[in-house]
C-alpha cells in the first residue's frame, strides 16, 4: 500500500514536470535547428557625420565619427542566435541606443537598434515636462551594410515619445533648428536587401 502510493506519487510529479516543461522543450529543440542569421563579411567601419543645429541664437557643431563593429552573437535573446553591434564615437563623446523603428522586427526576432546623439538633456519644455532631445546617427547595421530600411536615412530628431519630430515640431517645442546634417553612405556588401518598414 506505501508503496502504490510512492509510485503514485512519483508518476504524478513525472506528469506535471514534463506537462509543464515539453513547450519548453520543444522550442529548445526547434531553436537548435533553426539556422540564425548569416554572419556580416564586413565586419568594422568608421563613418564621419556632421550636424548643425542651433538653439535659440546659439550655434551648435557636432564634427564626429561613429565607429561600427560587429559583436558576436547574442547569447541571452529570444533565440540566442541575434546578431550584436557595437557602436561608439571617435570624440570618446557617449552615445545612447534606441529602436531604429518601431515596426515589428523585420529579421526573425532581432530588434534594429540606431545610435543617438543627445542635443538638450533634460530641459523644462512648453508642454510642462522634462525631455531629452537626441539626433538619430544611424545604426552599425545600417553602415556595415547589413540591414537597411526602405526610404530610412539618419538625422532624425527623437524627444522619447512615439516617433521622429518634424522641423516644424522641433523649433515650437524645443525652439531647436536643424541646420545641417551630413552622414557617411552605408557600405554594402553584406548581401542584405532592403527591408520594408
Amino acid at each position: 500500500m506505501e508503496i502504490e502510493k510512492v509510485l503514485k506519487t512519483i508518476l504524478i510529479t513525472v506528469g506535471v514536470f514534463l506537462v509543464v516543461t515539453f513547450p519548453w522543450s520543444i522550442m529548445v529543440i526547434v531553436n537548435f535547428f533553426t539556422p540564425g542569421p548569416p554572419a556580416p563579411t564586413t565586419t568594422y567601419g568608421e563613418f564621419p557625420f556632421r550636424i548643425v543645429y542651433e538653439i535659440g541664437d546659439e550655434r551648435y557643431v557636432i564634427d564626429d565619427t561613429l565607429i561600427c563593429e560587429y559583436a558576436g552573437r547574442n547569447k541571452e535573446g529570444y533565440t540566442g542566435k541575434e546578431l550584436k553591434w557595437a557602436g561608439r564615437l571617435l570624440s570618446g563623446e557617449k552615445i545612447s541606443q534606441g529602436y531604429l523603428n518601431y515596426e515589428e522586427p523585420v529579421q526573425g526576432n532581432e530588434w534594429k537598434y540606431g545610435f543617438k546623439v543627445m542635443i538638450i538633456d533634460h530641459v523644462a519644455t512648453g508642454y510642462g515636462y522634462i525631455g531629452q532631445l537626441k539626433i538619430d546617427i544611424g545604426s552599425a547595421q545600417y553602415y556595415l551594410g547589413y540591414y537597411a530600411l526602405e526610404d530610412y536615412a539618419p538625422g532624425r530628431a527623437y524627444d522619447g515619445g512615439k516617433g521622429f519630430l518634424d522641423a516644424e515640431t522641433l523649433l515650437e517645442k524645443y525652439d531647436v533648428r536643424i541646420i545641417e546634417t551630413a552622414f557617411s553612405a552605408p557600405m554594402s556588401g553584406n548581401g542584405i536587401e532592403v527591408m520594408k518598414e
